[in-house]
């Protein structure tokens, strides 16, 4: 599907970019917690994307279906690095925030 394939893409630089926000001591950390995510979360992931695209959800059941995933977006090395629970927290829900908007770049 190269739609998905171009969303993961996308997804990836976004995360990139937002792990920069987090101060260059953390970046490492936020791009490998943020990416192991979307591998973890990948065949979930496809699976919603293509129904968005192809209108069997819409973009509200799309953000539902991703905060529900909010608990299994670990970011361990976040911790290990030692950022405080509140960034990690922002961190998290920026990033969810960040596939729903990026998924929506992909609706036709």
């Amino acid at each position: 599907m190269s739609n998905f394939d171009d969303f993961l893409n996308s997804a990836k630089s976004q995360v990139i970019a937002l792990a920069k926000t987090l101060g260059k001591d953390c970046v490492g950390a936020a791009i490998s917690d943020g990416h192991k995510f979307l591998e973890d979360s990948k065949a979930d992931l496809e699976h919603w994307t293509s129904q968005l695209i192809h209108g069997e959800i819409n973009q509200d059941d799309f953000s539902f279906l991703i905060q529900a995933k909010k608990d299994l977006a670990e970011m361990k090395a976040l911790e290990h690095a030692g950022l405080s629970l509140v960034k990690i927290e922002k961190f998290r829900i920026a990033l969810l925030d960040t596939l729903v908007k990026t998924a929506i770049k992909f609706i036709p």
